[in-house]
């Protein structure tokens, strides 16, 4: 026919492609519908059994986003782990989960379900090997930095070694992993993009430990100016990107009036830059309110308020979307 563009000699027609792809989601469906069915018959007759386990298995590799599914499974495998199990075959059993969840994990990094069947695994086991899920996770946040999951398992991970003992005549190179080592992972984290809000975010848990630690005022002291020369870079760099800001904040959590004011003044000079910056001007707001509530004279009072007053102003331009709550904040000074 004319105007029909014919495929090449050797090339297949693209709706013939398209109907065998289609076809053979139907079957997947199918497949997937009768697995479902068998498993919520051995579910609801709490058969507990290896054909049952054996279907999870099968269920949850076709769609891992079961969290019925993984509950069912634990629920199998608690009563397999204690019915006269060795160590190494229940060591045996659990490793076979934790392939079964790194498969899972190909299809998708992000599902909560899979995540934590895989901390119940390691936790049950008699002999986890540690070294290789911080290098599992690693690279997994090589390819994506900003996967919250494999953050929140990386602090799983390193809290596990700092509160456990690896068990007599271990099998595994258990990771030499610190506070201080954490922190300069994220360090390289947060140098390679300002905008990883999960690596500022772990690098806060760990600060808080670490400043626990320090006896000296001092180290304390230097430690915090190091933290805030290395966010005032990252203001500096993107001034747009909240993730830096929301730490700068924390880190002035319980700071004295000295330190509020210095870094006032830091952010007015990136303002001067940046005059548009609605982060700076938000900014400016949050830490001269908080200057107000230390300050006695009503001078000084009055002179805070007035400037986060023309702050606001400028925030309803700037950022027209939350007009309102700008004007909110103006009524409440």
């Amino acid at each position: 026919m004319h105007g029909v563009k014919r495929p090449r000699p050797g090339q297949k027609d693209p709706e013939d492609v398209a109907r065998a792809k289609a076809a053979k989601e139907r079957a997947r469906i199918v497949d997937y519908t009768i697995l479902r069915e068998q498993l919520a018959h051995y579910r609801a007759n709490k058969e507990y059994t290896n054909d049952a386990l054996t279907i999870t298995s099968r269920v949850l590799v076709i769609n891992p986003e079961y969290p019925t599914g993984w509950a069912f499974r634990r629920r199998i495998l608690q009563r397999e782990l204690f019915q006269d199990k060795s160590q190494d075959q229940i060591q045996t059993l659990l490793e076979a989960d934790l392939a079964l969840t790194a498969k899972c994990l190909l299809k998708n990094p992000k599902e909560y379900a899979v995540w934590e069947h895989r901390k119940w695994v390691l936790k049950s086991m008699p002999d986890p090997g540690w070294e290789y899920e911080l290098k599992m996770v690693q690279g997994l946040l090589e390819r994506d930095a900003r996967n919250y999951h494999g953050w929140d398992y990386r602090r799983y991970i390193v809290a596990s070694l700092r509160s456990s003992t690896p068990p007599p005549n271990t099998k595994h190179k258990r990771p030499n992993t610190t506070l201080k080592s954490e922190l300069a992972y994220t360090t390289n984290k947060i140098s390679a993009s300002f905008s990883n809000y999960s690596a500022w975010h772990y690098r806060s848990k760990l600060m808080e430990k670490i400043l626990s630690e320090v006896e000296s005022s001092e180290e304390r002291e230097k430690m915090l100016d190091q933290e805030f020369d290395l966010v005032k870079q990252a203001l500096y760099t993107d001034p747009d990107d909240q993730s830096a800001w929301i730490y700068h904040r924390w880190l002035t959590r319980g700071a004295d009036v000295s330190i509020i004011k210095r870094e006032v003044g830091v952010i007015q000079e990136l303002l001067e830059l940046e005059p548009e910056s609605k982060w700076c001007l938000d900014s400016l707001v949050y830490y001269q309110k908080l200057l107000m509530s230390h300050m006695q004279d009503e001078q000084e009072r009055s002179t805070l308020r007035n400037a986060c007053v023309e702050h606001l102003k400028k925030l309803e331009r700037v950022d027209g979307l939350r007009i309102n709550r700008y004007k909110r904040l103006a009524n409440e000074l």
